[in-house]
């Protein structure tokens, strides 16, 4: 079984933003929130 494409994929470090750290930031701590919670 495999995972479909990524809508997009970041090619180089350049792509990344400061958004999209604070996007990436704001996922982790949520998950680990759940994990933390189980």
């Amino acid at each position: 079984m495999t995972d479909p494409p990524p809508e997009r994929t970041l090619i180089y470090a350049a792509d990344l933003t400061a958004e999209d750290v604070r996007a990436l930031e704001t996922f982790l701590n949520a998950q680990l929130g759940r994990v933390s919670e189980g």
